[in-house]
């Protein structure tokens, strides 16, 4: 008992409550650390699936609306054609690695702008052509690679060139295989804008920024599940028919604008669970953990300060 009041401080708390406090924070902290690393790699490695998938998928979109028009083609090697006539197309690859890897470039007469590739992403289109010596049908492999180490994300598929008169067929020169040449009639179709396609337009104005993490998490969500699923796919179609207005609204409404970010937390919540997946589970084990161990530790505590 003599213990126990000389180490008693003037604010009442004692040497056990003191102990057990930093050991309460030392294994609190240590739990939290281990559920921010856990939680951090496993949506890094969401992020960066998404952000490859995604890039893939505006590229493919591109090739297959741009080339299925040609009535020439040509795969050829890094080498070709400076003098642009208005029907001439090229799309290559800016290697400045020499590793096949690099920007997806687009040039035409008028144009020379990356496709994709703008951030720390890099890919390499594999082309070639149908075995048959007459076909018609380009075959293309999309490719990726992050911090030199090519990823296992790719996207194969074909484009029939529907304008290539009957005794035309696709060349190909040897070589080091960089790009297509190809010449068409029609329109070229516009480079994608890759920001103003991937916008969440009521939590942007909820949250000031395009490119916060919350509005990141719910746009990953959308890509990675809701767009997967034909009722997912109505939603989509609704909430960009509609919120625009609404998000117009909120932005202007500073009460309106913390209502929504407050009302859009449990969804930022659950849709950041559901893009980490399995690490959902570990992280939810040891939030529940870490509440039984903080409750516990205060009726330890209490136990303590009775038995001195």
């Amino acid at each position: 008992m003599k213990l126990y009041k000389f180490f008693k401080n003037e604010s009442g708390i004692t040497l056990v409550e003191f102990i057990v406090a930093l050991g309460v924070i030392g294994i609190v902290g240590g739990l939290g650390t281990m559920v921010y690393i856990q939680a951090n790699n496993a949506f890094d490695s969401a992020e960066q699936k998404w952000q490859v998938q995604t890039d893939m998928r505006i590229l493919a979109n591109f090739l297959n609306s741009n080339l299925r028009n040609a009535y020439e083609a040509v795969i050829l090697p890094d080498s070709f054609v400076d003098n642009f006539t208005d029907h001439d197309r090229y799309i290559y690859i800016n290697d400045n690695n020499n590793d096949g890897f690099g920007k997806v470039i687009y040039k035409d007469k008028n144009i020379e702008k990356a496709i994709i590739g703008q951030n720390e992403f890099d890919y390499k289109v594999d082309w070639g052509k149908e075995s048959n010596d007459k076909s018609k049908v380009i075959t293309y492999k999309i490719r990726s690679m992050y911090n030199y180490e090519e990823l296992n994300y790719t996207v194969d598929s074909k484009i029939f060139l529907s304008n290539m008169a009957k005794n035309n067929e696709i060349s190909k020169i040897n070589g080091s295989i960089n790009g297509i040449y190809f010449k068409s009639s029609a329109e070229s179709t516009p480079l994608p804008n890759t920001q103003v396609n991937t916008f969440c337009f009521i939590a942007t104005a909820a949250y000031g920024s395009p490119f916060n993490p919350a509005v990141k998490t719910l746009r990953m969500f959308r890509d990675l599940y809701l767009s997967k699923y034909e009722l997912g796919k109505k939603f989509i179609s609704f909430y960009y028919r509609y919120s625009p207005g609404y998000a117009e609204i909120i932005s202007s409404n500073i009460f309106l604008k913390f209502t929504t970010l407050i009302l859009l937390l449990p969804f930022v919540f659950l849709s950041f669970l559901l893009i980490i997946k399995k690490t959902a589970l570990i992280v939810l084990f040891y939030l529940i953990i870490l509440i039984i161990f903080v409750r516990k530790s205060k009726a330890f505590v209490k136990l303590l300060n009775n038995k001195i």
